[in-house]
């Protein structure tokens, strides 16, 4: 991601930048995922939708 997107990301959750940084790369270690993949954050995507009901984008173009 280039670094101007990460400030920005990081700004809209009121996170610093490092933190950010620090949860994805986190979340990564334990899903054995990475996010610089698009398959992997299509399927990240997808679970997080179904968990929250289907109601989102991804769950609603499957």
């Amino acid at each position: 991601m280039p670094p101007s997107t990460w400030r920005t990301v990081a700004a809209q959750r009121h996170l610093h930048v490092n933190t950010l940084r620090c949860r994805i790369r986190r979340v990564e270690e334990l899903t054995g995922g990475d996010l610089s993949q698009w398959s992997d954050r299509f399927d990240f995507q997808l679970a997080l939708d179904l968990r929250r009901g289907g109601s989102g984008s991804a769950a609603s173009s499957a």
